[in-house]
Order: C-alpha cells, then sequence, then structure tokens
C-alpha cells in the first residue's frame, strides 16, 4: 500500500504499472496478485483502513463531543 501511494503521488496512479508496484514493495507480482487482484485494490484497501481508524477514533469520544456527532454515520451515508 505504501507503495502505491508513493508511486502515484510521484506520477500519479494510471502510469504506475502493477510490475513498478510490486518492485517498490519488494515483492513478485505474483505476491502482489494474491493480495491485490487488481492494482485499485490497493488504494481502496488504504482509503477503507483510514475510514476504519478515524471511525474508531471518534467512537471513542464522548456522545457530547460535536465532532462525533457529525461523523458518526453508515459507510454508505456521503458526508456533506
Amino acid at each position: 500500500m505504501r507503495a502505491a501511494l508513493e508511486l502515484s503521488t510521484e506520477r500519479g496512479f494510471g502510469t504506475v504499472t502493477t510490475a513498478e508496484l510490486a518492485g517498490r514493495a519488494g515483492v513478485t507480482e505474483r505476491t502482489r496478485f494474491r493480495h491485490f487482484p487488481d492494482k485499485r485494490e490497493v488504494l481502496f484497501d488504504v482509503e477503507q483502513r483510514l475510514t476504519e481508524s478515524v471511525d474508531a477514533a471518534f467512537a471513542e469520544l464522548p456522545d457530547a463531543v460535536p465532532a462525533r456527532r457529525r461523523w458518526s454515520r453508515s459507510p454508505a451515508t456521503p458526508r456533506g
């Protein structure tokens, strides 16, 4: 995931190949494919993990904290 973020930041995700992702991560393409069947899955996994981490952090706040009330939502509900 870190390799995908680095390469995407450097050159844009659309130009990065799966071979480059694997090489930057220090794994073979076969290993990368075992964990992430498509290169887009790498970044989607990062987004999901980040969202879960933020959700967990806000869940620990007391209900009275306004930020918790604004953040609390189902994953399918857009913020806005």
